[in-house]
């Protein structure tokens, strides 16, 4: 197993990994292979801030995570991305859907996010302590927030929908 396995293996199970992901877990996975568990698991990455934008940012090449739809303190801007969308640290950027796009977007820290939704797209929204969102909704699209934590700022034009969670 490589280095790189073999830390984040041992991260993974310091903050309380499941038996069922660890056994999984299998050796000389690829960088890309990690980002897609990391994805899988998003919400137990996310309680546990694992791994830290510092380790992302020292171990992932910039234009990998790119192509990932992940962000760590860059700017950034997607018009009608189709997977999960993270935006972290002191991030700031413009998210665009129109036509019949579909997204899950998690905002994290400190970051900052400007959303766009028109045309019959469907947003879902995920934000954390330290999130600022600002969000304009058009025509038939839909947007639905998650508040996860009470420090998170939302300003919006439109029908949207805002939930806290738990």
């Amino acid at each position: 197993m490589d280095k790189l396995n073999i830390e984040l293996k041992k991260q993974a199970i310091a903050y309380g990994l499941c038996e069922k992901w660890t056994n999984d877990w299998s050796e000389n996975r690829s960088k890309q292979e990690l980002i897609d568990m990391w994805l899988r698991g998003l919400d137990f990455s996310i309680e546990n801030d694992y791994p830290t934008n510092e380790f992302i940012k020292e171990h992932f090449e910039p234009e990998l995570l790119k192509e990932n739809h992940i962000f760590v303190d860059s700017p950034f801007h997607g018009v009608n991305l189709d997977k999960k969308v993270v935006v972290c640290g002191k991030s700031d950027g413009v998210l665009e859907f129109d036509k019949y796009a579909t997204c899950d977007v998690y905002v994290r820290h400190e970051s900052h996010a400007h959303v766009q939704a028109s045309g019959c797209s469907k947003v879902f929204i995920n934000l954390y302590d330290g999130a600022n969102i600002t969000i304009k909704q058009m025509d038939m699209a839909k947007v639905y927030i998650y508040l996860h934590g009470s420090d998170c700022h939302v300003q919006y034009e439109g029908e949207v929908f805002v939930r806290n969670s738990r």
